[in-house]
């Protein structure tokens, strides 16, 4: 309220010479004074944002840690599929080859060749019948001897 009555106080009133030297000292220091508070309400402001900025962004920066975390996670996801996946294209090509080459043998062998296969496999499976009939008759016939 004071400095309110001597801001409006009349520069040209006619006073005593200290008072008029004290009335502008006084207006100088409350400019000044004003001023400062400007700043200082400038730098409170700014002070706030960053302060609530850093609040804001330091959830922010939870949640971008979080969606990082999990970017990095799927990014190991993904290489490690990304390596099975590179295993088993190579298994396939050997596969592949492997089955070329059984091919490849197989046209040296014509049909008559697995015919003959055939019987080959007929004829055993008829000897090993044979070998068992005549086996259980030469058992009989030890018991029977006392062999």
């Amino acid at each position: 309220p004071k400095i309110e009555v001597l801001k409006h106080f009349p520069e040209e009133a006619k006073t005593e010479p200290g008072l008029t030297r004290e009335l502008q000292l006084l207006r100088l220091t409350n400019d000044r004074l004003e001023k400062e508070k400007a700043e200082l309400l400038h730098q409170l402001q700014v002070c706030r944002k960053q302060t609530g900025a850093a609040a804001e962004s330091s959830s922010s920066r939870n949640a971008c840690d979080d969606v990082l975390d999990r970017k990095d996670k799927l990014i190991g996801e993904l290489v490690e599929l990304q390596t099975q996946l590179k295993v088993s294209d190579l298994e396939k090509q050997q596969l592949q080859e492997e089955i070329k080459s059984l091919k490849k043998e197989l046209k040296n062998f014509d049909p008559s060749f697995f015919e003959e296969l055939e019987d080959l496999k007929f004829n055993y499976n008829q000897e090993v019948k044979r070998n068992i009939l005549l086996e259980e008759q030469l058992k009989k016939l030890a018991e029977q001897f006392g062999v």
